[in-house]
């Protein structure tokens, strides 16, 4: 829907400055190259970050909510909270 707003907002504009056929071309361009922008996009990434959620779910009810460090640095230690 806003690649089609946008693109009738913009052929709009050029038929003000540049005329209805730079107007049509340019309209129909944009219209067309952002659907194929949408409707290219590569979507493998979500299905395998969820099918991974559902085959190790398990893993993370083992992981404590809140977890503290200390650790050495330059001036003595640091302590500190995950949570």
């Amino acid at each position: 829907m806003g690649v089609l707003v946008v693109g009738i907002i913009g052929a709009g504009i050029v038929w003000h400055y540049e005329g209805r056929n730079n107007a049509l071309i340019n309209g129909l361009g944009a219209i067309v190259g952002g659907e194929l922008l949408i409707w290219t996009q590569p979507t493998r990434g979500i299905r395998d970050y969820n099918e991974y959620q559902r085959k190790y779910k398990d893993a993370y009810n083992s992981i404590p909510e809140k977890k503290y460090f200390i650790a050495p640095s330059p001036k003595g230690f640091v302590a500190g909270v995950y949570f």
